[in-house]
């Protein structure tokens, strides 16, 4: 990667902005990412290939360019936006038309396949239409109400009353007292 030496300095208004903003898209225009690709000619294969992709832009990569920290660009647009003197308008309409452009660039990369869709998505801070198509209503439960008629049964409270009420709780008891005694005669 070539490395753009360069000191900061002033940028006096937003003519001169938008003009050091073009510098830095022609730059990454002529300094592609080199991606390297292991090669699957016959003639070539096995062999390693720099094949250049497109540099994609970003507010980051124009701070750097310009040889400032990442964070100048949001802090000059606060500074100016907090000043709202008509001085500033060139500067806001820079910024703006600098925002604007790195979007549009992050925007058209992934529509074209050239950029990442997922990460293009993040960047823009857009959402993902197709995992959000799922909402849950709540229903509210029908009421339920239990009559009993006089000549029904008592309804069970226990496991127990169950097994009394079908006749089972005494084969139970026979089958313990049978188990008991069958231990007591094998030992």
């Amino acid at each position: 990667m070539k490395v753009r030496e360069t000191k900061p300095r002033a940028i006096a208004t937003g003519a001169e902005m938008r003009e050091r903003f073009h510098e830095y898209v022609e730059w990454c225009r002529e300094n592609p990412i080199m991606e390297a690709r292991m090669s699957t000619t016959d003639t070539n294969f096995g062999t390693l290939a720099y094949v250049p992709k497109k540099r994609p832009l970003s507010l980051k990569g124009f701070c750097l360019f310009l040889g400032r920290s990442a964070s100048w660009f949001s802090t000059l647009e606060s500074r100016v936006n907090a000043a709202n003197n008509s001085s500033d308008k060139g500067y806001r309409e820079a910024m703006r038309y600098i925002k604007d452009f790195v979007q549009n660039d992050v925007y058209e990369g992934a529509m074209a396949g050239i950029y990442k869709e997922q990460m293009s998505i993040r960047i823009l801070g857009l959402e993902d239409k197709r995992r959000n198509d799922f909402h849950v209503t709540a229903v509210a439960a029908p009421k339920v109400s239990i009559v009993m008629s006089k000549d029904a049964p008592k309804l069970a409270s226990s496991e127990e009353q169950i097994m009394l009420n079908e006749g089972l709780l005494e084969n139970r008891i026979e089958d313990l007292e049978f188990e008991e005694n069958f231990d007591e005669y094998e030992g």
